[in-house]
């Protein structure tokens, strides 16, 4: 490994990368524990953390992940860390379209609703 660059090199190109974006990944805070980094929770997307992931409340592999949202396959060999990172941008995308197309049909309902008790009033005004 004589031509691996110092770790403190690294640990600042990383640092540089990062800020300021938004990390995607799964169990990030290996990765930030091991590079001694830091990063705003706000600016984190770590699939490992998501609620409606866990089974039992119990933090779930990225292949099993990958398997049950994504019908995919990964990890089957070797480790492929762009394979991992396509995992969970994926993962990711899926979760918040399913969060927005949520929020799209609870608005929905809440015009429906709205629009019936206004038909409402108009009966009672009528009568």
């Amino acid at each position: 490994m004589n031509k691996a660059k110092e770790f403190w090199i690294v640990q600042k190109e990383v640092a540089e990368l990062i800020k300021g974006r938004i990390l995607v990944g799964h169990a990030l805070h290996h990765d930030l524990k091991v590079l001694l980094l830091s990063h705003p929770k706000k600016d984190i997307r770590d699939t490992s953390e998501y609620e409606i992931f866990r089974r039992e409340g119990k933090r779930r592999l990225l292949k099993d992940l990958a398997a049950q949202v994504l019908g995919a396959k990964i990890q089957q060999s070797e480790h492929c860390p762009i394979e991992d990172a396509r995992g969970c941008q994926s993962c990711d995308v899926h979760l918040q379209q399913a969060q927005e197309s949520m929020g799209e049909e609870h608005e929905r309902t809440i015009q429906v609703e709205k629009e019936a008790q206004e038909a409402r009033q108009e009966e009672i005004c009528c009568v």
